[in-house]
């Protein structure tokens, strides 16, 4: 969590009652750069990963630091069961099994060889070739993926299973699937804060217009950068 997102949050926490407990919905975590630090703030929150080595790094951290944080093995799609993914082949034999942190990797700087190696961990993506489907595949020869299969559910699904009945901020990054997500979602609860990132977009044959459509039609103030789209209600 960085930059405009956490000049928010700290608002945030700041104008609103902190008498109350704030919760946050985290789609698509992988185990670095993660919402872990508003736990550390008197949040509490639950992860979605669908990659087994990711989920269970962070498990592990949660367990550690005794957290309030539940990490759920699974991916968020527009439909409940199974789904096809590409996960990245690679970052298990490179040793990066652990959190960015317990690495040390905090400040590493962009463009170094210790942050491609952190970065490309998180490059795993819904396959949609088999249902005819575009793919947001990473435009990047260096990487190699391998098809694996995971559950999943809707997005209001979890809400119902969960009892989720409020959440003051929703965060997904799914390499391209954000709208299949939302799309499906029916907005029953608002999350007060909605951040999006759309930079695959284009390559599942999508545009950051249709995300701020929607948004903008389930009562969300929108602002743009330049890979996320952020909603406040």
């Amino acid at each position: 969590m960085a930059g405009l997102e956490f000049i928010f949050v700290s608002k945030y926490l700041r104008k609103n009652d902190l008498r109350k407990q704030k919760t946050f919905l985290e789609i698509g975590t992988s185990d670095f750069n993660t919402l872990l630090p508003l736990c550390r703030n008197g949040w509490s929150g639950i992860l979605v990963e669908p990659i087994p080595l990711l989920a269970e790094n962070l498990r592990k951290e949660i367990a550690a630091e005794g957290l309030q944080a539940t990490v759920l093995n699974m991916a968020i799609s527009d439909h409940d069961g199974e789904l096809q993914m590409r996960k990245i082949v690679g970052h298990e034999y490179l040793g990066l099994t652990d959190s960015v942190e317990s690495c040390g990797l905090v400040s590493t700087p962009v463009g170094s060889e210790a942050f491609e190696k952190v970065w490309f961990k998180g490059t795993s993506y819904v396959d949609l070739s088999k249902t005819g489907g575009s793919n947001g595949t990473p435009a990047d020869d260096r990487l190699s993926f391998e098809e694996i299969t995971v559950k999943c559910m809707k997005l209001s699904s979890l809400m119902q299973r969960f009892e989720i009945h409020s959440l003051d901020l929703m965060q997904i990054d799914v390499e391209g699937h954000e709208l299949h997500i939302l799309e499906s979602y029916d907005f029953r609860i608002h999350p007060m804060v909605v951040k999006v990132e759309h930079e695959h977009m284009p390559a599942n044959g999508r545009d950051l217009k249709d995300i701020v459509k929607l948004l903008e039609n389930n009562k969300y103030h929108t602002f743009v950068e330049e890979k996320d789209i952020y909603g406040i209600y």
